[in-house]
């Protein structure tokens, strides 16, 4: 699970193993605003079961705030309150089955103590592509801008000639 996290760029994941023994679960909290419990899920209840045990791990949470805070240095990732929770299972369709439109509807509707998301995926770059658009859509749309600036200018030209030559070509036949 730890490279999951690492493949995806999550810097800071502390894990939740002396809170939820039946499952293994990180902490994530790269943004200011957002805390994610992310898992590797097999089953769709498995995300019932961690939901349930949110209440120990805003506990949890605000321990790591108070002791932040008493160590005088003041830098801790997280507001003090106000933040957004966020509960994502990675669910690996090489090994399971892909689940059923409904079924993730239903999840991701049910918002009622954090946000669930469930992240299916084939390989490590879609994996990394969707946690971003969805829990980081910032560094999402720096890549896809970035991604258009380092493009030779002299190729983009051909490029578009010859978008242009095909659309024309097109309407002569």
């Amino acid at each position: 699970m730890k490279e999951l996290l690492d493949i995806i760029g999550v810097k800071n994941a502390f894990p939740l193993s002396d809170l939820i023994e039946f499952k293994e679960c990180y902490l994530c909290t790269d943004n200011t605003d957002k805390v994610v419990i992310a898992f590797k899920m097999d089953t769709v209840d498995e995300m019932e079961e961690i939901t349930l045990s949110i209440p120990v791990i805003k506990n949890y949470i605000e321990m790591m705030l108070d002791n932040a805070g008493s160590d005088n240095s003041g830098n801790s990732e997280l507001p003090r309150f106000l933040w957004d929770m966020y509960v994502v299972g990675f669910y690996d369709t090489n090994h399971n089955t892909s689940l059923e439109p409904e079924v993730l509807a239903k999840v991701h509707r049910n918002k009622f103590i954090a946000r669930k998301l469930i992240i299916q995926y084939e390989d490590f770059e879609d994996l990394k592509s969707q946690y971003m658009r969805a829990i980081e859509p910032h560094r999402y749309l720096n890549t896809l801008i970035n991604d258009n600036n380092t493009e030779d200018p002299e190729e983009k030209s051909l490029k578009e000639i010859k978008s242009r030559f095909n659309y024309i070509k097109g309407l002569v036949e």
